[in-house]
């Protein structure tokens, strides 16, 4: 996924998925959906958290060691 990052504002461009069939295609599709409506972003060194303007989050990530 192309990404463009601008101070704390960020886009991903060309959002796509496989066309490999899974069972549960959920995950997927609702990861697809936070990619395209996220317009901001926050990351304090371990977690990254994906934003719609001043909306709750949409998405966390957590690095794991």
């Amino acid at each position: 996924f192309p990404v463009t990052i601008r101070g704390s504002r960020i886009e991903f461009s060309k959002v796509a998925s496989t066309m490999m069939a899974c069972e549960d295609m959920v995950t997927e599709q609702e990861l697809a959906k936070v990619l395209e409506m996220a317009d901001n972003y926050n990351f304090d060194g371990k977690t990254l958290k994906l934003n719609k303007a001043r909306m709750a989050t949409l998405a966390e990530f957590e690095i794991i060691k």
